[in-house]
């Protein structure tokens, strides 16, 4: 005997959709555009800074060295070209998106390594042709660096803005949108909350109970009266737009609903969750006649590793050059301060958990490299007078210069640990085991954000391995340098270090 459907919810307890919680207050002045229209709004101001920066730079120039403003229509003709290749560039890394918009820190390093390139371009292209001479060396030096401090700027304020005006919800009205979904998923998302924060407007939520007496969805007796419900409510009022929220494993709901309002002249779009909106940002490939998507990268290509590789190894040789007197001074004082070796090694796991042995210089009365291991604490009363400051310092992680050279190890990357706390946090935590997709580094992404030292807690080392991961995926040669310039930062102002 089939269960008798439970009544349709209409509105998902429209009490719960306050009037200030769905639309932008009325008492703010809205702006002249809409979320949806920030990637054009800013692809017209940027090409306008450009063809603006190309004629200031020539008036400057020109009066600065000849006391004229010279042939202005000439140069500004630069400015277009420039303008031009650089807004097809930048679209063409949907750096237009809004999403991408309100992304700072990406975003202004996309518009200066544009910009660099689409100026080398342009200069190798009028060499080729012959055409430099035509076009003022000063003037073309002006528009580059003047470019390359106006553009950044820009970007950053214009990202700024737009996310105090998406947080007081000021931007301007765009779609009224009526919500169809899995009353569950249109609870507990707070979507509408989430829509009108970017000016969308949500007239209406119809909710479909997918679930009856402990059972999952089965016939379209449970979807008729909602959707009926909707076709008379768009009917009667002005709506845009249609958004299904459902579930991301319920194909067959979603189809049964998509072809139930395909008679309404209006779009209709799924709304994503979480798991499903990450898939769609991860690269799909084709498989012959089957299409796939990476959940999982697996290490560095061939050329990021060569690069990578060049970079550590010139950095570990010139450092060695540089540093070799202090090595020699601190073999010296160890030496001085307490018997014992002047080196210490310890076993670590490397890239795919292959094992090494680390070098550093000895810090302690002890060399531990057992089963069990204990973090050095603060006022640890294994750690020598001078292994106190080498400690502070980080200078005894120089010897780590060798391991580079070696290949055991990398200039940055996740810093390794001993196999012993390798073993428990393997066990602890889930992703642990990814941070060896990467060489270890003597620096890395979660020390110059604050995780160094001892890890007292497992929230500790959580937040630790979350930086990690997030280095090994967002990896660029540009990281690499930023986090070396950061480290430096970091050694000069030591904290959580004993």
């Amino acid at each position: 005997m089939q269960s008798t459907p439970t009544k349709p919810v209409q509105a998902v307890d429209n009490a719960k959709m306050d009037t200030k919680a769905r639309f932008v207050s009325h008492s703010l002045k809205r702006m002249p555009f809409s979320y949806a229209r920030t990637g054009v709004l800013l692809a017209v101001i940027e090409f306008l800074i450009i063809v603006i920066l190309s004629a200031l730079s020539h008036v400057f120039y020109t009066w600065l060295a000849f006391g004229d403003l010279g042939e202005i229509g000439k140069f500004l003709g630069v400015g277009l070209v420039c303008s031009s290749l650089y807004i097809l560039c930048m679209q063409a890394q949907y750096m237009y998106r809004p999403s991408i918009v309100t992304q700072t820190s990406r975003i202004i390093r996309f518009t200066i390594l544009t910009w660099i390139i689409v100026f080398g371009f342009l200069l190798a292209t009028a060499f080729l042709l012959k055409m430099s001479w035509n076009f003022s060396r000063g003037s073309t030096i002006f528009l580059f660096a003047s470019g390359l401090i106006v553009l950044p700027v820009n970007r950053f304020l214009i990202s700024r803005y737009l996310r105090i005006m998406i947080s007081e919800r000021r931007l301007a009205e765009g779609q009224r949108v009526v919500l169809l979904g899995d009353v569950q998923q249109l609870c507990s998302r707070d979507i509408a909350g989430n829509l009108g924060r970017y000016g969308y407007t949500v007239v209406e939520q119809f909710g479909i109970q997918t679930e009856i007496n402990g059972g999952k969805f089965k016939n379209l007796r449970q979807i008729a009266l909602p959707i009926e419900l909707l076709k008379n409510f768009v009917c009667k009022n002005k709506v845009d737009e249609i958004l299904l929220v459902f579930a991301g494993g319920d194909h067959r709901l979603v189809e049964m609903v998509s072809d139930r309002l395909r008679e309404l002249p209006l779009p209709t779009r799924l709304l994503l969750d979480k798991y499903t909106s990450d898939l769609l940002t991860r690269p799909v490939t084709d498989m012959g006649p089957l299409k796939s998507i990476k959940l999982q990268g697996g290490p560095l290509t061939k050329g990021q590793q060569l690069l990578k590789r060049i970079f550590d190894a010139s950095i570990a040789a010139v450092g060695l050059s540089i540093f070799a007197p202090v090595l020699v001074l601190i073999a010296v004082l160890i030496k001085l301060d307490s018997p014992g070796p002047i080196m210490f090694r310890q076993r670590r796991a490397g890239f795919s958990g292959r094992t090494f042995k680390i070098y550093k210089f000895r810090s302690m009365v002890t060399l531990e490299d057992d089963a069990i291991i204990k973090q050095a604490t603060q006022n640890d009363i294994r750690v020598t007078r001078f292994g106190r400051f080498l400690r502070r310092s980080s200078l005894d992680e120089l010897p780590q210069l060798f391991n580079v050279l070696q290949g055991n190890m990398s200039i940055v990357g996740p810093r390794p640990h001993a196999l012993s706390h390798d073993n428990q946090y393997n066990n602890l935590i889930a992703t642990y085991a990814l941070r060896h997709h990467m060489k270890p580094g003597i620096t890395g992404w979660a020390q110059v954000n604050g995780y160094r030292g001892e890890t007292s807690t497992l929230k500790m080392m959580e937040d630790r391995i979350e930086h990690d991961l997030w280095y090994i995926k967002h990896w660029s040669l540009f990281l690499d340098i930023k986090t070396v310039f950061l480290t430096i930062g970091r050694v000069l102002k030591p904290k959580n270090v004993y």
